[in-house]
């Protein structure tokens, strides 16, 4: 176990805390120079920085590495206290005290395209109308990229699939509702294919299939579910919406959310025999300390317009 000892005065009056937020870019960055470009100063005042604050702690923090530099031991214990306390003082400016119509302030929510549009749009609409003079702002980013968002206060909520990635413990998840996913295709391309609704994994992998990037964790659970790879003949790094295009112009069968189907469009869904398809659920996540007025009225909004 590693255990920081502070040296020094350390009343808070006598901190400097702009010390910490280079520390936080040379952590995240591993690279001095990064770090500058991100803070929009030299490399040398990063480094004197680090220095002083390496002095008041007494510690050491980085040790230098071919590319760059490598926290201590004492630095990753460090950056797991600081990042969080530093987060909430960076976002505490938006932070709303009271809420009625005349509130003022932003709401950061993190969504990604596809669950926005489907889900998000009345929500909005009926959130701004009760309360005109709050800005939102929606960041259309991955998961991965959302929860370091949320983690550094630069988002207020998350709407999300789950499971969604916690890395210091401080979120709150809760689950909204389920969120189906499934394969679809046109009776049109069906027919030309001498498909049913119903088909084997043999007629499966024996046909046109459009998947998102393999990477992406849906699509490794759907390959264990089917119990092989799958050798898509269109793969697109992206959301719901190109592959259902794609499906709607009748190019394959491909795999997408069920709230991006329009019956209209002569797509149903194809079940593959004998094949139990991954479950999702879609949730909202935020910080443990940042539920604010307005981030739980939005919330209240949010669980309400899904439920309905």
């Amino acid at each position: 176990m590693v255990i920081l000892v502070y040296t020094g005065d350390m009343n808070i009056l006598n901190f400097d805390l702009n010390l910490y937020k280079p520390f936080v870019a040379v952590y995240e960055n591993k690279n001095i120079t990064k770090a500058a470009e991100k803070l929009i100063i030299t490399p040398s005042a990063v480094g004197m920085r680090i220095k002083e604050l390496e002095r008041q702690l007494g510690i050491k923090l980085f040790t230098p590495h071919a590319r760059g530099v490598h926290p201590t031991k004492e630095a990753d214990e460090l950056y797991a206290k600081i990042n969080p306390a530093l987060a909430s003082i960076i976002g505490a400016g938006s932070t709303l005290v009271e809420l009625s119509s005349e509130s003022t302030g932003v709401l950061r929510i993190g969504c990604q395209v596809n669950i926005a549009m489907y889900y998000l749009a009345d929500i909005i609409s009926e959130f701004i109308l009760a309360y005109p003079k709050i800005k939102i702002e929606i960041h259309h980013e991955s998961r991965p990229k959302m929860s370091e968002m949320l983690a550094r206060r630069e988002l207020d909520i998350v709407i999300s699939k789950l499971p969604f990635k916690d890395p210091f413990g401080n979120f709150v998840i809760e689950t909204l509702i389920d969120l189906p996913k499934g394969f679809y295709a046109t009776e049109k391309f069906l027919k030309a294919n001498n498909l049913s609704r119903v088909i084997t994994r043999e007629q499966l992998f024996g046909t046109r299939i459009i998947l998102a990037s393999k990477i992406r964790s849906d699509i490794q659970m759907l390959m264990s579910a089917l119990g092989q790879n799958i050798n898509s003949s269109i793969e697109i790094a992206g959301g719901n919406e190109f592959i259902y295009e794609m499906i709607r112009r009748h190019v394959g069968i491909g795999y997408v959310n069920e709230c991006c189907v329009n019956e209209n469009d002569g797509v149903v869904s194809v079940t593959v025999s004998g094949v139990k398809l991954p479950q999702f659920n879609l949730g909202v996540v935020y910080n443990k300390d940042d539920a604010s007025k307005i981030i739980n009225e939005f919330i209240k909004m949010l669980k309400s317009g899904i439920s309905n």
